[in-house]
């Protein structure tokens, strides 16, 4: 069974409470998020007890009158009950009461994909920048060319691009462009057309140079051409015409150009950017072109900006040949006002610059600091980039040296991490694998910044090279498995076990010597995570029962606040019970995880048990869980034909004719019966 790290990537939808202001509730302020929230949670209260088509046709009838969140509510009733022409007559009704141009994307996460693709273009007309909200769109832009056209459709994906770019022309966020244009682009190059585009656009800089949205348009646009298209169109001539006012623009537009090695055109720009006040602007549009991974105060933007602007500068200058402005440049960043040293700073660059240079002004500042600051470690790591950056790697050494024999304090990690490195490319594996293993020591095996997990990934990297071993018997990770029972067996734990079992299938010895030691550390007492673990590594190496077995108890007896969570653990438990047709446990199960916050997938659990009982000679039982699972959500229909397929076909049929009756002209209705037809 193959285990890898996996970060889930979480959808968060806000739910706004209902706050009084001024005598008005969120709903009466237009709050979708807080509309849908209440809308969700109504859902989940009333769907069990509710007949689903019944209460569609009840919500088809109040949409003139109805408030947002029953709106919202409507919208996933209509989808569950396979009706979504229904939301073309909400989404006019919810446009007027939202007044804004934006939802949370939920709708059409299941109209494109489902085809519904009237719907997704009513959708996207009256909320156009919900485009970043989904994906499909190749099906629903082939569907649009075939019924309307290759004009109309160009023709729309460009209204739709205008539109959203005079809400942004700041120039540097060339990830950002508006997904409307990158729609655009991809239209107009199948067709042949882009780079007669970009070249109009250039025609267009040059009869007006102070439009920013124009460059913008032009440098996104250009982006999409393949490198011999592009070769016919530099971007150097852009530093030249373009008169654009603001620090931010210039900056990126000169990051662009330096990008492309237009390091003339970047150092004018840079300039320009450093000779231009920073503005509102700026601020506003910072933390979006800036490519920071924090949020940066719109009161913090100035510094920030102009310490990258004569970065970027110095760069552009030292590619350029232009050694003594770099020089100076780097002077300036690595050291403060007074002549002393920076705290932080370009100090490998700076170690690159005056190596090409020949000066070592930024040399005799470190040199001269060392008697204050000699203490610090963060001042023999800024001393060792230094060397690196003049590949004096004799003087980068001893830097490294120095600061692991002081007391270690924030940048220990980041010494030892780097010293690593600088031994690891050098193919001095021995030392670096004395180096972390000397730090694991030192901060022992329950470090709790989990530190551990770097370390060991660092020596895996150099199993086999210089003698050096670290295989799956290795006995600090054994050592560290073990020490994680009496704190919390998590992802970085399970993934190491994961990765031990991974190394030993290969051979029968060698998985029979993994199984005694995982045995051994599973032993009583310890973690219901770990038993977790080991038990669904068992499954997946077909010992199916006793996995399980032990999957089950740590089920029973599983810890808050573990990772994974309660809910996958069960969905876990589940799956396995119902590929083994004990259906009575698995709704057991799913009666434990249905209530619990967070649960999803409801439908699709009610499928698998129904089959399963389907197998086990339950019929009655099959189609109760099925008929719940319809009413829950008519277009889910994983598993129908395995449950026709266990003797329920006929049954299938007078259930879904029934459902047909009420509602004639339901296409997931009709979509079933046509699965359930006599071949």
């Amino acid at each position: 069974m193959v285990w890898a790290k996996r970060k889930t990537a979480a959808a968060v939808l806000m739910a706004a409470s209902l706050v009084v202001c001024d005598g008005r509730t969120a709903e009466d302020k237009r709050d979708y998020c807080g509309w849908a929230d209440k809308a969700g949670r109504t859902l989940a209260a009333e769907l069990p007890r509710r007949d689903l088509l019944e209460w569609s046709d009840e919500l088809a009838t109040g949409i003139p009158t109805a408030d947002g969140p029953t709106l919202c509510l409507a919208i996933s009733v209509f989808q569950r009950a396979g009706q979504p022409e229904r939301i073309s007559k909400v989404i006019p009704r919810l446009k007027d009461l939202l007044k804004a141009e934006r939802t949370d994307g939920a709708v059409i996460y299941w109209l494109c994909p489902s085809g519904h693709y009237e719907q997704v273009r009513e959708w996207l007309d009256a909320f156009p920048q919900d485009i970043y909200s989904t994906g499909e769109w190749k099906a629903f832009l082939n569907w649009f060319e075939k019924k309307e056209g290759a004009k109309a459709i160009e023709s729309w994906l460009c209204d739709k691009a205008a539109h959203e770019r005079s809400t942004r022309s700041a120039i540097g966020g060339w990830y950002d462009y508006s997904r409307w244009s990158q729609l655009y682009w991809e239209r107009l190059q199948a067709n042949g057309k882009l780079q007669s585009h970009v070249a109009t656009l250039a025609e267009k800089i040059r009869k007006e140079p102070t439009r920013t949205d124009a460059v913008v348009e032009y440098l996104g646009a250009r982006s999409m051409l393949d490198d011999t298209a592009k070769k016919t169109m530099p971007i150097g001539w852009l530093a030249d015409v373009v008169r654009i006012e603001h620090a931010l623009d210039n900056w990126g537009l000169g990051r662009m150009l330096a990008d492309e090695k237009e390091y003339e055109g970047a150092i004018r720009l840079f300039d320009k950017s450093l000779a231009c006040p920073v503005a509102d602007y700026d601020r506003q549009n910072f933390n979006r072109v800036s490519m920071c991974s924090m949020f940066v105060h719109p009161d913090g933007v100035e510094p920030i900006l102009r310490q990258w602007t004569r970065g970027a500068l110095a760069q552009a200058c030292f590619q350029a040949g232009k050694l003594d402005r770099a020089q100076k440049l780097v002077e300036e960043l690595t050291g403060k006002k007074d002549g002393t040293l920076a705290d932080l700073g370009p100090f490998l660059f700076a170690g690159q610059v005056q190596a090409a240079s020949g000066q070592r002004v930024v040399e005799a500042r470190i040199k001269k600091a060392e008697e204050e600051q000699k203490g610090s470690v963060r001042y023999w790591l800024n001393r060792a980039n230094y060397y690196i950056g003049r590949k004096e790697f004799e003087q980068a050494e001893q830097a490294y040296q120095s600061a692991l024999k002081l007391p270690p304090d924030g940048h220990r990690f980041e010494v030892v991490r780097d010293y690593g490195w600088f031994l690891f490319n050098r193919e001095r594996y021995g030392e670096a694998d004395k180096l972390y293993r000397a730090e694991i020591a030192r901060i022992g095996l329950n470090d709790p910044n989990g530190s551990n997990d770097f370390w060991f990934h660092q020596l895996e990297r150099m199993d086999g090279k210089g003698g050096v071993r670290f295989s799956w018997d290795e006995p600090l990770i054994w050592q560290w498995l073990s020490e994680a029972k009496k704190r919390n067996f998590g992802q970085s734990e399970q993934f190491w076990l994961g990765w031990a079992a991974e190394k030993t299938t290969k051979t029968p010895e060698g998985w029979a010597a993994f199984e005694k030691k995982a045995r051994a550390l599973a032993a009583d007492p310890c973690s219901p995570p770990l038993r977790y673990c080991l038990g669904t590594i068992l499954q997946g190496h077909g010992q199916v029962q006793e996995g399980l077995r032990m999957v089950v108890e740590a089920y029973d007896q599983w810890p808050l606040n573990s990772y994974p969570n309660e809910i996958h653990v069960g969905k876990t438990v589940l799956g396995a019970y119902v590929g083994q047709s004990d259906w009575k446990n698995a709704e057991k199960i799913l009666e434990r995880l249905q209530n619990k916050p967070g649960f999803s997938g409801l439908e699709d659990s009610l499928g698998g048990i129904a089959v399963a009982a389907a197998k086990a000679g339950a019929p009655d039982d099959a189609m109760r869980l099925w008929r719940r699972k319809a009413n829950l959500d008519l277009t889910k229909q994983d598993g129908l034909e395995a449950l026709a397929a266990a003797g329920l076909a006929e049954r299938l049929r007078d259930y879904y004719a029934g459902l047909a009756k009420r509602a004639p002209d339901n296409a997931a209705i009709a979509a079933a019966l046509k699965k359930l037809e006599v071949k």
